[in-house]
C-alpha cells in the first residue's frame, strides 16, 4: 500500500470516528480533535488532514454544519460510507 494512501487512512479512520461519534452534531475537524493523544503536528500532518476533511466535504461525505460554520457533519453519504445505515440508527423515543 502507497505512502499516501496509509497516511491519508491515519485521518481519515479517526476522523469518521469522531463525526460518528458526534453524530447528529458536528465536530471541529482539527488536529487536536482528530487526533487528541498525539503532540503538536508538523504542517505536512497538518495539510494532510485538510486534505482528508476536504475529500470527506467534496464527496459529499460530510457537509458544513448550519450551526457551528467551523464544524462539518456527517452526511447520509458519509454515515453509509463508515458502514451505517441511517434507518438502522434508532431514533424512535420508545
Amino acid at each position: 500500500m502507497s505512502d499516501n494512501l496509509e497516511t491519508f487512512k491515519s485521518h481519515a479512520v479517526p476522523l469518521g470516528k469522531l463525526l460518528l461519534h458526534s453524530f447528529p452534531n458536528g465536530a471541529t475537524p482539527t488536529f487536536s480533535t482528530v487526533h487528541p493523544d498525539a503532540s503538536a503536528p508538523t504542517e505536512q500532518q497538518e495539510n494532510a488532514l485538510k486534505e482528508v476533511v476536504h475529500f470527506f466535504v467534496n464527496e459529499k461525505l460530510a457537509r458544513q454544519s448550519t450551526v457551528q460554520i467551523a464544524q462539518i457533519v456527517l452526511t447520509k453519504a458519509g454515515l453509509k460510507f463508515l458502514g451505517q445505515e441511517l434507518e438502522a440508527l434508532d431514533l424512535n423515543d420508545n
